[in-house]
């Protein structure tokens, strides 16, 4: 079974307890409901089936509590992928998936989150603004607390022809409170307890040791 993932689109953030037997993923794509780009769900549901694993698709700010709470208990992998950090954080904490996503991971579940999706597992979210649009999470009046399950903040597309400016002065700017951690498009971070790692990819995902 897969134990880490690295993708050649957006920087990947994977955090891990206890990932041997992940079989099943619901993969979160809320973020971009409101993104500009397209982004490329059905890439990943492919390249995740590659690697034996099923996807159920959850749309969080559409589906009831109890549809979200039974398709993440289910799932031995949480995947979120990218787009709007603000929209997509708005979704998780009105919908409480934030809170049922922290309490799986700390079980052991498998997180893998992509741009939006990996800067989203932080402690802060307001990093990013120079990249999202954070009036696209109007609802969160200013709450800018990640879903803190890692003491890590994602800086991704660093390099991009879109995103690689804002990357740029994210990084200058720098945020003392936070342990910014700058990833291309084909790098992801794995965090497994105390322990980090980057890791390069050439293309698409691939199987970890």
């Amino acid at each position: 079974m897969p134990r880490a993932f690295s993708r050649s689109q957006g920087g990947c953030l994977i955090c891990s307890e206890a990932s041997k037997g992940a079989g099943r993923a619901v993969l979160i794509p809320t973020a971009g409901i409101v993104s500009r780009v397209k982004l490329p769900v059905g890439l990943h549901v492919k390249e995740l089936a590659r690697l034996g694993v099923t996807t159920q698709e959850l749309e969080i700010s559409s589906a009831s509590h109890s549809e979200i709470a039974q398709a993440i208990r289910a799932a031995d992998i949480v995947f979120v992928s990218g787009g709007n950090t603000f929209f997509l954080l708005q979704e998780l904490k009105r919908s409480g998936a934030d809170r049922l996503i922290a309490e799986h991971v700390a079980q052991g579940k498998l997180y893998i989150g992509i741009s939006a999706g990996a800067v989203a597992a932080g402690p802060d979210i307001e990093y990013i603004k120079p990249m999202d649009d954070h009036r696209k999470g109007a609802g969160l009046r200013g709450d800018f607390a990640g879903l803190d399950l890692v003491a890590l903040s994602v800086v991704p597309h660093c390099g991009d022809i879109l995103f690689g400016k804002a990357a740029q002065r994210i990084l200058a700017r720098g945020d003392a409170r936070l342990d910014l951690r700058a990833l291309t498009n084909r790098q992801a971070i794995a965090v497994r307890g105390a322990q980090t790692s980057t890791v390069a990819s050439r293309a698409h995902y691939r199987r970890q040791a």
